[in-house]
């Protein structure tokens, strides 16, 4: 019994060391900053310590031809936590706080815009008119799949929007 006692308190202590937190850009590439300090290219996984977690962690995403963003990684009270205390009598958040960050920050960028004052003409263009047939669709479930994975990446579409539409794609089948 003391023996399962001391390994159950050992895992504890190895359980409880950091958090992380999944930061990704529209458009991809951004350089990541958190508290002044380079973390890396988006997409990446910010991994945070517990001490410098107490704090508050700013953001900032930069990216050529981008207005930068900033914000700050936003804790919230973590469910699985909650339930780890009442199995453990309350022992888990002596080692690993209730409050963690959140799965996953999806940052939009931006363009910066550039006045530009009307061209010169250099030559004269011969208007083509838009083709009047739509595009070619990829109807296959994995080109609509493709397709909505690309728009979500863009922006275009919300995560909500990405989880419904990808759920009615795939219950279609």
């Amino acid at each position: 019994m003391p023996k399962r006692i001391v390994l159950s308190l050992a895992l504890l202590l190895l359980v409880g060391c950091a958090e992380r937190a999944w930061i990704r850009s529209a458009p991809s590439g951004a350089k990541v900053y958190v508290n002044d300090q380079f973390v890396g290219v988006t997409p990446v996984v910010y991994s945070v310590r517990r001490p410098e977690f107490n704090g508050p962690l700013r953001y900032r995403l930069e990216l050529d031809g981008h207005q930068p963003a900033e914000g700050q990684l936003q804790k919230r009270v973590g469910p699985a936590r909650i339930v780890g205390a009442c199995f453990s009598l309350g022992l888990s958040l002596l080692f690993k706080p209730a409050t963690t960050l959140r799965d996953r920050y999806d940052v939009p960028l931006q363009l910066v815009s550039t006045p530009e004052g009307p061209k010169p003409p250099s030559s004269i263009e011969v208007y083509k008119p838009p083709s009047l047939a739509p595009a070619p669709r990829d109807d296959s479930v994995r080109g609509r799949l493709r397709e909505l994975q690309d728009m979500y990446d863009r922006g275009i579409i919300t995560e909500q929007e990405f989880q419904r539409t990808r759920e009615r794609v795939l219950r279609d089948l």
